[in-house]
């Protein structure tokens, strides 16, 4: 089982080796080489399709990432298994706790442009402008490489430009008990990516410490609200329709709790470590039985 299929010219070897069929895991290729320089990228995708024809077969996290990356390597659709990634809920609250005080609107990811950070910073710009959200807070954390501090710290000069410096607060990386105190407390999650996320693991993390999101209608987030019921879709890179989904929550918070119960109740019961565990073990079963019909 190979972890990635950048890694997709040693099953040849592999396989002669060990004599076995080789699987592999569809991680965020696509996005890695997409920081490659126009030329390389192509040289390293067309490199990256022919070393695919090596492999017996992949595992994608869900059905938007198996129907991409078919395309994207040029593979079979049928080829690709999968196996629904899960949640580590131990440490997570076993309920979903009672939400009080200011509205507090949280992003937890990279800090980086493909995450949309800019497009939450406009947004709350917009719902401050509701009374009924002067008291709202936002909370950022995660995880900010050098070469994007700027762009961080662009965002923090836009928000202090529209007067809401104090109304910001940035927490930093956090550690996995912060991490998960971090999403308690909030009363929504916002995930504004640009690109298609191809995983959505914040997204599982939010709603296992029982607080509904708010995500963009793109990539894997558009299957894991069907899958759970805990949040609401907005339209991809609009300020406007994430201000206005997260106002629908801000006033309507009984929705905002039947939404944290149900997505909260999902992940424990059917996206938790467990459960992963299992879909992966399905999808090696099946794959060894292919292999071994041939």
């Amino acid at each position: 089982m190979l972890p990635n299929s950048l890694l997709a010219g040693l099953a040849a070897p592999i396989r002669a080796r060990l004599k076995a069929p080789v699987l592999c895991q569809l991680a965020g290729e696509d996005m890695f080489l997409d920081d490659f320089p126009p030329a390389h990228r192509e040289a390293a995708l067309r490199e990256l399709r022919r070393r695919a024809r090596d492999l017996d077969g992949f595992m994608a996290p869900n059905r938007y990432y198996a129907d991409f990356m078919a395309e994207y390597l040029g593979i079979g659709r049928e080829s690709i298994h999968i196996a629904p990634i899960g949640v580590d809920t131990r440490g997570y609250p076993s309920e979903p706790r009672s939400k009080s005080g200011p509205f507090v609107v949280a992003y937890l990811a990279r800090i980086c442009p493909h995450k949309g950070l800019h497009w939450l910073a406009e947004a709350f710009h917009v719902l401050k402008n509701d009374p009924a959200a002067r008291d709202c807070r936002l909370r950022v954390a995660g995880y900010l490489g050098p070469e994007h501090k700027r762009y961080f710290e662009s965002v923090k000069g836009r928000l202090a430009s529209w007067g809401l410096a104090d109304s910001f607060e940035h927490a930093g990386q956090l550690g996995r008990e912060e991490k998960v105190r971090f999403l308690s407390e909030a009363s929504v999650v916002v995930l504004p990516s640009e690109y298609p996320e191809p995983k959505g693991i914040p997204l599982a993390e939010a709603l296992a410490a029982g607080t509904p999101v708010v995500a963009v209608n793109s990539g894997c987030f558009p299957e894991w609200i069907e899958a759970t019921n805990g949040g609401l879709l907005a339209e991809p890179k609009s300020s406007v329709g994430l201000a206005s989904a997260i106002a629908e929550l801000m006033r309507d918070r009984s929705l905002a709790d039947r939404l944290a119960r149900q997505g909260h109740r999902s992940i424990h019961q059917r996206f938790d470590h467990h459960a992963m565990a299992e879909g992966a073990l399905a999808v090696f079963r099946r794959f060894v039985s292919s292999v071994s019909a041939r």
